[in-house]
């Protein structure tokens, strides 16, 4: 099918408005004054897919200072952004022995350092 409705005159074209993960190849064909030439061979395939991806993994937190009810937290950035700035941190806590993880910043972002608050139910 024609992606472009009127002739271009760069040989470069950026397409919008692909299905992320389909898959698409691509050919050309030049014109002139004499007519249209036969289409390139076809591009390798390729997958459309999100400009972004995931940020890697955070590094492993270490717990800095801890009180009777409130621990401080530090860890380092992922290696990868996933191609867009980080934006901040989902902190999770589980009592030792526990399966069950529970967010402890539900309505907040944070940085590579955070402080929870209320341990009082943690077993140390």
């Amino acid at each position: 099918m024609k992606v472009t409705k009127e002739p271009i005159t760069e040989r470069q074209l950026e397409l919008s408005d692909l299905r992320a993960g389909e898959s698409y190849q691509f050919r050309v064909c030049a014109l002139n004054a004499a007519g249209t030439s036969k289409p390139s061979e076809a591009s390798a395939p390729v997958v459309a897919k999100d400009a972004f991806d995931v940020p890697g993994k955070p590094g492993t937190p270490e717990v800095k200072e801890t009180t009777a009810d409130s621990a401080s937290l530090e860890w380092k950035a992922p290696d990868s952004d996933g191609g867009s700035p980080i934006t901040g941190y989902t902190v999770e806590m589980r009592l030792s022995g526990e399966t069950k993880w529970k967010v402890v910043n539900k309505d907040e972002k944070v940085s590579i350092t955070y402080t929870t608050m209320d341990l009082t139910f943690m077993k140390i």
